[in-house]
């Protein structure tokens, strides 16, 4: 499991297979708030202001450029 800071912020999220999602809104409380692009679709339930909020648990790692999540979406 990655380690999410403010650091991280506006970095491209992509998933396991390495489709682009879209990009980290914000971290709060090692929640990962994301933005999907346009035409994206996820079975993760409601958003919360437009951005979907997702446990460190669903990062598969952090490196400069992107967040990768773990498992399909």
């Amino acid at each position: 499991m990655a380690e999410l800071t403010s650091d991280d912020e506006g970095k491209g999220v992509v998933a396991a297979n390495g489709t682009e999602l879209g990009h980290v809104d914000r971290i709060e409380d090692g929640t990962l708030y994301v933005s999907l692009n346009d035409g994206i679709e996820v079975n993760w339930g409601e958003t919360t202001e437009g951005t979907y909020a997702l446990g460190e648990n669903a990062v598969e790692s952090v490196d400069e450029e992107e967040v990768r999540l773990r498992g399909k979406f």
